[in-house]
């Protein structure tokens, strides 16, 4: 009965690890497409600021005069 016990309690824990680690495990495809995803948003917003500061240059720097 002991031997079963023990066979019972491994299987139990192991399985809990199992599910802990499913739902804790972290996809690395899915974090490399967002890394992707958010540069390319930051890129894009980067791009927008420096036509915005051209806009500004325009507007201010040579038109003034």
């Amino acid at each position: 009965q002991a031997g079963n016990f023990t066979k019972n309690y491994v299987d139990v824990v192991t399985t809990i690890d199992n599910q802990r680690i499913s739902v804790s495990g972290v996809d690395m495809n899915e974090e490399i497409m967002s890394l992707v995803k958010y540069n390319q948003l930051y890129q894009t917003a980067a791009k927008l600021v420096n036509i915005i500061d051209g806009i500004y240059d325009t507007c201010i720097n040579r038109l003034g005069v």
